[in-house]
């Protein structure tokens, strides 16, 4: 199973989130609170404490965070959207001082 853990007291995760249901399969990821007894349970699990960011667990058992986390999830959505995953070509340090950027924002985000 697939699960992306977001924080669901954030307006703009939330949003993402209800965009991302209609162009991934619900059988293929669960959408999961950051709060939630779950995330505790996969957190304890693969030892992810104080990862302060979306995170994104494939059905491999392979843990990302940040904007690689995003385009992971890029891969599993409906054409012509999985095209975003072209964007792995970045470094991933480039990725994540976007990811950042947009994280510090978020709440503006409307």
């Amino acid at each position: 199973m697939r699960y992306l853990i977001y924080d669901d007291e954030c307006n703009f995760c939330c949003n993402v989130v209800r965009i991302l249901t209609s162009l991934v399969d619900k059988s293929v990821i669960t959408y999961i609170s950051l709060k939630s007894p779950k995330t505790k349970e996969l957190i304890n699990y693969h030892n992810l404490q104080n990862v302060n960011s979306v995170i994104y667990l494939d059905d491999k058992g392979k843990i990302y965070i940040k904007a690689i986390a995003v385009l992971n999830v890029f891969r599993i959505m409906r054409f012509p959207y999985n095209l975003l995953y072209l964007f792995n070509i970045f470094p991933e340090s480039f990725l994540n001082f976007i990811y950042d950027f947009i994280a510090k924002n978020r709440m503006k985000i409307k």
